[in-house]
């Protein structure tokens, strides 16, 4: 049999990736200027660019405009840290991306892994790294730290300023991190008073114009953290108007369940720097109460009966469980010490909870 000749397209092409996230804390807390905690996951989108303009290519997936994302990573500025090193010439016709990890494989659904996010942050490296000889084989950090900028702008034009963007930190950064937005410009925004400040010092270890990134967050040792997939794609966006509407109708209390969502995050940090996990866990049966008044705040289906199924069985075996991300019904994670008796806890689950084993904690955006 003869070797698959090259393409075109894979003759002098690099290759990127990034991967997917999972939120741990302060989902709905981050969109107002909290703290927040989210993991990297090993499912990852790959990007590349090829010297060949044959048009770009989107693998994996259907999207009513598949050249938005794309045509947004290219038309952003070329940051300063790749200015005189950056390819030139460089268009959305000489760049791919694959993104069929971040979408099941059994229903062909997108799964909640901000695969939007992390197309933007491995097509950033795309568009943005030097190939050839000489170049390096490991992304230095200032240049992360440019690729984060570059797609954390690319991203927010998509998603016109309503986003957080913890994805995109977490698909560049990688491994654990805590995160925060210094401009928040969601109808969420504007909360004030002592009850909506954060009360937390932390010192970032990253810090661009609009966010800041806490790295070297560890999942305790002895923790173990299972995501279970509930069936149902959630759109965050309507999550996030469900919220911005009921905190015209009552402000104070909408006050007070989004900083509790972020006071829950500011206590994980600090459980997670230390690698206490009585403390982590928790902060996960807090953080599942939060959601539980926020949705009975919102009137939308963040706890779904999915959810409710999923706790009834996982207290059965002593592990603790929260959505993660909007809510709704695509991703819930379970929690406990990895001594809990989590095959029984998977024997129990009925086929519409669907456990997907997933590692937690993985490098961010890579050159391949």
């Amino acid at each position: 049999m003869q070797p698959r000749q090259k393409t075109s397209r894979e003759i002098d092409m690099l290759k990127t990736s990034a991967p997917g996230k999972l939120f741990l804390f302060g989902e709905y807390g981050v969109i107002r200027g909290g703290w927040c905690v989210v993991a990297a996951v090993d499912r990852r989108v790959v990007a590349s660019r090829s010297e060949a303009a044959s048009g770009y290519e989107l693998e994996g997936a259907d999207f009513d405009n598949p050249l938005a994302l794309p045509e947004a990573v290219v038309g952003e500025a070329v940051p300063a840290e790749f200015a005189a090193r950056a390819p030139k010439d460089v268009g959305v016709a000489n760049l791919a991306a694959d993104v069929r990890a971040v979408y099941d494989v059994e229903t062909g659904q997108k799964l909640g892994l901000g695969s939007s996010a992390a197309s933007a942050v491995a097509l950033s490296a795309a568009f943005l790294l030097e190939d050839g000889e000489g170049a390096p084989a490991k992304i230095a950090f200032k240049e992360r730290e440019a690729i984060f900028d570059h797609a954390f702008r690319a991203h927010r034009t998509l998603q016109k300023g309503r986003g957080s963007c913890a994805d995109i930190a977490a698909s560049t950064f990688g491994h654990v991190i805590g995160y925060r937005l210094l401009r928040p410009s969601s109808g969420l925004a504007d909360l004030s008073g002592e009850k909506g400040r954060s009360a937390a010092r932390f010192e970032a270890t990253s810090r661009n114009a609009e966010a800041e990134v806490l790295s070297g967050l560890k999942i305790p040792e002895g923790l173990r953290v299972e995501p279970i997939w509930l069936g149902s794609p959630a759109t965050s966006t309507s999550f996030v108007r469900a919220c911005e509407v009921a905190y015209r109708r009552d402000p104070v209390a909408m006050i007070e369940v989004l900083a509790e969502t972020s006071r829950i995050a500011e206590k994980a940090i600090l459980a997670l720097q230390v690698g206490d996990l009585p403390s982590v866990l928790a902060c996960v049966e807090r953080g599942d109460r939060a959601y539980d008044r926020l949705g009975a705040l919102t009137g939308a289906p963040i706890i779904t009966d999915a959810h409710r199924m999923l706790r009834k069985l996982a207290g059965a075996h002593g592990i603790f469980v929260k959505p993660s991300g909007a809510g709704g019904g695509d991703f819930s994670l379970a929690f406990a010490p990895v001594s809990a008796d989590w095959a029984a806890f998977f024997r129990s689950l009925p086929a519409s909870l669907r456990h997907l084993p997933l590692a937690l904690g993985v490098p961010g955006v890579e050159r391949h």
